[in-house]
């Protein structure tokens, strides 16, 4: 809620900008809504979730919409190390809270290929920007 908090006390001339807290997959199809953005999501869908999930998504803008998505690059020195993988290539990095806590979380990190396959037959115009620590992508659903 913080993180929207923050969001919401900025200023939008255009007034076109909604923010809610909710169940991705508990959201209703929006035909007023004509873009979506998923920061810092990709990396937490198991790999084998991963086409439910983008249908989700798809379906809850009309088609032709666009969706953009953003997440972490692994940069080896910077990014939390991955401890372990699964059997269906699902990587999981170790996460200490500051009360000593320690969990194994679910982060995975997809190249360029692995998004544009992933999104094969469900988005068109699809673009690709590879920053140091983050990639972007934004495509039009079909």
């Amino acid at each position: 809620e913080s993180v929207l908090e923050i969001a919401r006390s900025k200023q939008y001339p255009r007034k076109n900008v909604r923010f809610l807290q909710s169940d991705l997959y508990e959201l209703p199809p929006n035909q007023d809504t004509n873009a979506l953005f998923g920061g810092f999501i990709w990396s937490h869908i198991k790999r084998e979730d991963l086409l439910g999930f983008l249908a989700q998504v798809n379906q809850l803008v009309p088609r032709g919409s666009t969706i953009v998505f953003m997440d972490n690059q692994y940069v080896p020195g910077s990014s939390t190390p991955i401890e372990s993988s699964d059997a269906a290539g699902n990587t999981f990095q170790r996460r200490q809270l500051k009360d000593g806590q320690s969990y194994l979380v679910l982060k995975n990190f997809p190249g360029r290929e692995e998004l544009e396959s992933a999104l094969e037959g469900k988005a068109y115009d699809f673009q690709y920007t590879a920053l140091q620590y983050f990639w972007i992508c934004a495509y039009k659903t079909i």
